[in-house]
């Protein structure tokens, strides 16, 4: 009995140290954490690249939540749990900004996704007044007034920018591009391209955030030398 107390208690323990309520720093708000806790499918523990991530701050790294952090660059293999720390940030953004965040992803099929994933997490945040952008072909006059997180592909953002790039910038706080390595394709890359570039010269100097995220790609240093 004394040996099988003594697993209990050294699983319980790396239950806790894995934790969401314990790992996530302590500025995020409580109904991030609650959030995942909640939502579908329930988030209780965190894998150890995204441990590794969140205590970087223990050894003096960045704090990837905290607003400062104007650029960031996510990259772990594939099923590395990387979209899950964009999920955890764009939660504890509209948690504490007044600010939307825009998420970038490369095809339709993947907007989806995305869309029914933050859907299934946001409703335990801000008591429904968090809301996910609809789905179809939209412009920015139909989006709904509470859409608080609205997914697109790189094309409607540059049509976004294009239409009114200073209601843009006024909306969103934060923008995710996921899949980033999109951007060496032919022809539809010179669109992320194009999107990137813009945002970047023109957020410089504000307090937007750009998070760049990727698990197939090799040279990740040029990307943060490029908006660093």
């Amino acid at each position: 009995s004394r040996w099988v107390a003594a697993h209990l208690l050294n699983l319980s323990d790396d239950l806790k140290n894995s934790s969401v309520w314990t790992v996530l720093p302590p500025d995020v708000p409580n109904v991030v954490r609650r959030a995942f806790g909640l939502g579908q499918p329930k988030i209780l523990t965190l894998w150890p690249p995204q441990l590794d991530l969140l205590r970087g701050t223990e050894l003096g790294k960045p704090n990837f939540f905290s607003s400062d952090v104007k650029r960031a660059f996510i990259s772990t293999p594939t099923s590395g749990g990387k979209t899950l720390i964009a999920q955890l940030m764009v939660a504890s953004h509209l948690a504490t900004e007044d600010t939307s965040v825009c998420y970038i992803v490369p095809t339709r099929s993947l907007c989806h996704e995305i869309r029914n994933s933050f859907a299934l997490r946001l409703r335990y945040i801000g008591s429904g007044a968090i809301a996910v952008s609809p789905e179809g072909d939209w412009t920015e006059e139909q989006l709904s007034a509470v859409a608080r997180i609205e997914v697109m592909t790189p094309e409607h953002l540059s049509y976004l920018i294009r239409s009114d790039s200073k209601k843009v910038l006024e909306r969103f706080g934060m923008f995710i591009f996921d899949e980033v390595h999109s951007v060496g394709e032919k022809g539809r890359g010179w669109t992320l391209e194009e999107n990137l570039s813009y945002l970047h010269y023109a957020t410089q100097n504000e307090h937007h955030r750009i998070v760049l995220m990727s698990a197939a790609i090799g040279n990740r240093i040029h990307f943060v030398q490029w908006v660093s």
